[in-house]
């Protein structure tokens, strides 16, 4: 467990120099992860490394998200579009 542990950090420390806080996307899908962590130390793990600033965790944890997933335009086609399948349900 502690082999693994240790190569998470590193994994984590080179992402943060490689591709830098505002390319990275925080979640809790990873299912073998749950196996030994619980919610609260899986959220809690990038932020007791004590490696993120306050805006960096804000960025990883959603910021990061919303500005890939939901802009302006895209959010605008969405609302736009129509899909047969849920017309009628509200």
């Amino acid at each position: 467990m502690k082999k693994i542990d240790a190569h998470l950090h590193l994994v984590r420390d080179l992402a943060k120099e490689i591709v830098g806080a505002k390319r990275l996307l925080w979640g809790s899908g990873a299912p073998w992860s749950a196996t030994f962590n619980d919610y609260g130390q899986l959220y809690s793990w990038l932020e007791d490394s004590g490696i993120f600033s306050e805006t960096e965790l804000a960025d990883i944890y959603y910021g990061n998200s919303e500005r890939i997933y939901f802009k302006a335009d895209h959010v605008a086609v969405l609302k736009a579009s129509r899909d047969s399948l849920f017309e009628g349900d509200a």
